[in-house]
């Protein structure tokens, strides 16, 4: 009998087309904060500033935006029962793998 992980019993769950806006709002964001902090000349030279500001707004909305589909997304990619061991694995990974980049970002 073959044992599969719980992981690869669940197949192929990722829905490359959130996947894609996700990442469309992640680019928004960084051309909202590259428009915020850069001087208004330099941009204003290259673009109209209506076209900033559309781009600004929808850099606002799009973290919001971001984060709803990002628990969605970790909602329905994970298996229906963890047990309180799994959680607390999965807990502790995302703990190494966003902590030292927080820490960085801070300081």
């Amino acid at each position: 009998m073959i044992n599969l992980s719980k992981y690869e019993l669940l197949g192929k769950k990722r829905l490359d087309q959130l996947d894609g806006l996700r990442g469309v709002c992640a680019m928004a964001v960084l051309v909202h904060h590259m428009v915020e902090k850069s001087p208004t000349g330099i941009l204003g030279s290259f673009f109209p500033s209506i076209f900033l500001e559309i781009i600004t707004d929808f850099g606002r909305l799009a973290v919001y935006i971001f984060f709803v589909l990002s628990g969605f997304v970790i909602g329905y990619t994970t298996p229906e029962k963890y047990t309180v061991s799994e959680a607390k694995k999965y807990i502790l990974r995302r703990l190494i793998r966003l902590y030292p980049i927080y820490l960085f970002a801070i300081f």
